[in-house]
């Protein structure tokens, strides 16, 4: 009998424990703060605002407009232009070079014989470009 006594205690805590409710209990700070609180704001309904589109990605592009791959030339310095559709750093063999979004112009020192232009373009998301030019200086 003495070991029932302490398990029926127990049992009834644990009863009585579980028919509560188990919101948190607010101190009078809390309730008063509570009962006068202030909806929170949120952003404006469908019909009182429109939403903006999510803003599609432009897809980065690199063009070389001049010089063209097998070009036969006189000169040991010519100009590398193009268009670029984004901020973008460009190597040319090991030379490194920025442009703006836009047009380009670079000039390219080249050395008698055939030069081989490995051209690197790439913008401030990673995206790379990687283009191969060949260019023949004519020696007569």
């Amino acid at each position: 009998m003495k070991k029932v006594l302490p398990l029926l205690a127990i049992l009834a805590f644990l009863i009585n424990g579980c028919s509560r409710s188990n919101s948190p209990t607010l101190s009078p700070t809390e309730e008063i703060l509570a009962s006068s609180a202030v909806p929170p704001v949120t952003a404006a309904s469908a019909d009182t605002a429109t939403e903006a589109a999510p803003a599609q990605a432009i897809p980065f592009t690199f063009q070389i407009d001049s010089p063209h791959d097998g070009d036969v030339v006189s000169a040991t310095s010519i100009d590398l232009t193009g268009t670029v559709s984004a901020d973008a750093v460009v190597s040319v063999n090991e030379d490194i070079f920025q442009f703006p979004a836009g047009a380009f112009k670079q000039p390219i020192t080249l050395n008698p014989g055939v030069n081989v232009l490995q051209i690197i373009a790439s913008d401030t998301a990673g995206d790379e470009i990687d283009l191969v030019i060949n260019i023949t200086v004519a020696t007569d």
